[in-house]
C-alpha cells in the first residue's frame, strides 16, 4: 500500500509499468523529510525515473524558499547566475536573433539578458513562487494554457528543468506546437550515463523525477517530432564535475554506507568529513587522496565530456518540417 502523498506511474517513454529497482535514496539536499525514494529503470526502454514519486500536490514541499532564492534582489540575482546566463546565451550564438521562449524561466534572468541582446524573449514558469524580478513577459502555469500563438517561436529553451517536470512528453508536445517549422529546441539535463549520476547518485531526488541518457532523451524527441542535431557535455552552464570521485570510491571500498557518503557529499557542513575521514575518523591518507582528486577531477571531466559521459548534457534539436 502506498504511503500518503505518493503515486505510481507508467514509463513516460514507452508506457510500460515493468521496472527494476536501481537504487534507493533520500532528499539529502534539503532534508525535507526522511522518506526513502526508489529510482527504477524501465525494463522495456531503459528510462530511469523515481517511482513511486510524490504526487503533484506533495512535491511542492520539496521546493522550499532556499531552492528558489526568492529573497534576492534583482542585482544580486543577476550577479549570482552571471556565468550561467552567459553560458546559456552562448548556445544561441549560432542562431539568428528572433522570438525565444524559455520554459521553466525561474525568476526571468535569462530572458531579461536575451532581451538586452536583441531577442524577443518570453518565459513560462510552472510555479508561482519565483518572483518576476525584471518585469519580463512570463506566463505562470501549464504550458498548454500559455497565451502564445502556435508556431510563433524560433527557439525554445529548457535549461535544467526537463528532469523536474512530471510529464516530459506533454512539455515536448507543447514546445512542438509553439515552435515554427524548422525551429530549434535546446534542452539541458543531467546525464544518467555519467559517473556522478550512475554511481554517486548526484541527481536531486525527489525533485529530479526523470533521469535521461542520450538514448532515452533522443527517443522521446524523435517520437514528438524533433530531430537531434547536436549533443554535448560540458560545465559552461551548470557544474557537473567528478570532484570527489576518488574520495567516494575509497569510502565505499572501506565499507561506508552509501547513504552516509551521500549525506556528507551533499552538505557543505559535512564536506570535511567526506574529504578527510573514513567512517567518521580523520585519516592522513584521505588528505593525499583528496589532493590527488583535486588535480584529477578537471582532467577527468574534460575526457568524460568528450566521450558524452559528463554529468551535464545539452541537445540542440530541430522541429521536423512536414513533407
Amino acid at each position: 500500500m502506498l504511503a500518503p502523498g505518493l503515486e505510481t506511474i507508467a514509463c513516460n517513454l514507452c508506457g510500460s509499468r515493468s521496472t527494476k529497482l536501481v537504487f534507493t535514496t533520500k532528499d539529502y539536499r534539503f532534508l525535507v523529510d526522511d522518506r526513502d525514494f526508489s529510482v527504477v529503470r524501465c525494463t522495456g526502454c531503459g528510462l530511469v525515473y523515481v517511482n513511486p514519486r510524490p504526487d503533484e500536490r506533495d512535491i511542492h514541499r520539496y521546493y522550499n524558499n532556499e531552492f528558489y532564492n526568492a529573497d534576492e534582489s534583482p542585482a544580486k540575482a543577476l550577479a549570482s547566475v552571471k556565468d550561467r546566463i552567459l553560458g546559456m546565451a552562448a548556445h544561441l550564438d549560432r542562431y539568428p536573433k528572433g522570438r525565444l521562449l524559455d520554459i521553466g524561466c525561474y525568476r526571468g534572468e535569462f530572458i531579461y539578458h536575451m532581451n538586452e541582446l536583441g531577442w524577443d524573449a518570453h518565459g513560462i514558469e510552472f510555479s508561482s513562487r519565483p518572483p518576476n524580478l525584471f518585469g519580463q513577459s512570463i506566463f505562470y502555469g501549464d504550458i498548454a494554457n500559455a497565451p502564445f500563438a502556435e508556431q510563433s517561436f524560433d527557439v525554445v529553451t529548457i535549461w535544467a528543468v526537463f528532469e523536474h517536470v512530471y510529464d516530459p512528453r506533454h512539455v515536448l508536445k507543447q514546445a512542438h506546437r509553439l515552435l515554427r517549422p524548422g525551429g530549434t529546441l535546446i534542452i539541458l539535463v543531467p546525464n544518467y550515463n555519467s559517473l556522478p549520476a550512475r554511481f554517486m547518485y548526484h541527481d536531486d531526488v525527489p525533485r529530479h523525477v526523470t533521469m535521461f541518457t542520450p538514448k532515452t532523451l533522443g527517443q522521446l524527441l524523435e517520437q514528438e517530432g524533433f530531430t537531434a542535431k547536436s549533443w554535448e557535455c560540458g560545465q559552461d552552464v551548470y557544474g557537473g564535475s567528478t570532484r570527489g570521485w576518488l574520495n567516494f570510491l575509497v569510502k565505499r571500498l572501506a565499507g561506508e554506507p552509501m547513504g552516509d557518503i551521500q549525506a556528507q557529499n551533499r552538505s557543505v557542513e559535512r564536506w570535511h568529513e567526506f574529504s578527510r575521514c573514513i567512517a567518521g575518523k580523520e585519516r592522513p591518507i584521505m588528505k593525499k587522496i583528496d589532493d590527488f582528486d583535486i588535480w584529477l577531477a578537471p582532467r577527468l571531466d574534460r575526457l568524460l565530456d568528450r566521450l558524452m559521459l559528463g554529468f551535464i548534457m545539452t541537445v540542440h534539436s530541430q522541429k521536423r518540417v512536414a513533407p
